[in-house]
Order: C-alpha cells, then structure tokens, then sequence
C-alpha cells in the first residue's frame, strides 16, 4: 500500500459520514488478507547496513 493513502487527511463534517467511516474501518478489519509467498529471500536490514546502503561504508 502507498504511504500516501495511509497519512491521508480525512474530513468529516456530518454524523452519515462519521458512520459510513466507521463501518468501512470494521469490515476492514474483520477481513483476512491471503498470505504473501515471496519469490525472493528476505531478510532485515540493520540500521548500519541500511546507512551503508545509502551514505556508504566510506563517506564516515
């Protein structure tokens, strides 16, 4: 999912809305997303490697 649908601004000014919101954001939560099967390895990146990736291991 895009980070800009996520730290949208919402606007309500009604009570219809404010009900409609909350009933999308229920069955949202009551739904099951199916499970993600990677084609890749994956594995986490540390802090370090994550600022090596980016800056360099000589630019310190």
């Amino acid at each position: 999912m895009a980070t800009k649908s996520i730290l949208k601004t919402v606007y309500i000014k009604d009570n219809e809305t404010a009900k409609r919101l909350a009933n999308a954001l229920e069955n949202a939560s009551q739904k099951k997303s199916d499970p993600v099967n990677y084609k890749r390895s994956v594995s986490t990146a540390t802090r370090k490697e994550i600022r090596d990736m980016f800056i360099g291991e000589t630019a310190r």
